[in-house]
C-alpha cells in the first residue's frame, strides 16, 4: 500500500508542476518564443495537456531559447517547404506517378455484377 501511495503522490506532484509550467509558459513565454502565437488563445488551451506531460522538456527548450536569443528578435515563421530546397519538387511527381499506377492496377474489374439472393426455403435450417 505504501508503494501505491508513493506513486500516486509522485504523479500528483508531477501534474501540479506541469500545470505551473504550462501556466507560466503560455502566459509569459509563448509570445516571445513564437511571435505567430500572439493572440491565439484557443491554440494555447490545446497545448496544456502536452505541456503537463512534457514539462521537463518544455523547461529545457524554454531555457535554451531564452539564453540563445536574449534580447534579440526571432524571425517570423518560415514555412517548412522553403527549408527543404528541391525535395518538394522532386517528391511530388513521384508520389503522383505512384498514385496513378495504383489506380490503374487496382481499377474496377471487368466482370459483370452478380445478383445476390436470399437462401431458398428448401435449404433453410429447421
Amino acid at each position: 500500500m505504501e508503494t501505491a501511495t508513493l506513486i500516486y503522490e509522485g504523479l500528483t506532484t508531477y501534474f501540479w508542476i506541469g500545470m505551473v509550467v504550462a501556466t507560466l509558459f503560455l502566459v509569459i513565454a509563448i509570445d516571445r518564443i513564437d511571435p505567430n502565437a500572439h493572440g491565439a488563445f484557443i491554440f494555447r488551451v490545446l497545448l496544456i495537456p502536452g505541456i503537463i506531460v512534457l514539462w521537463p522538456l518544455v523547461l529545457l527548450r524554454w531555457a535554451v531559447l531564452e539564453l540563445k536569443g536574449a534580447g534579440e528578435e526571432r524571425p517570423a515563421y518560415e514555412s517548412c517547404r522553403s527549408r527543404q530546397g528541391l525535395v518538394p519538387a522532386c517528391d511530388s511527381p513521384a508520389v503522383r506517378a505512384a498514385g496513378c499506377h495504383g489506380l490503374a492496377v487496382a481499377g474496377p474489374s471487368e466482370q459483370p455484377a452478380v445478383l445476390l439472393e436470399a437462401p431458398s426455403e428448401a435449404g433453410a435450417c429447421s
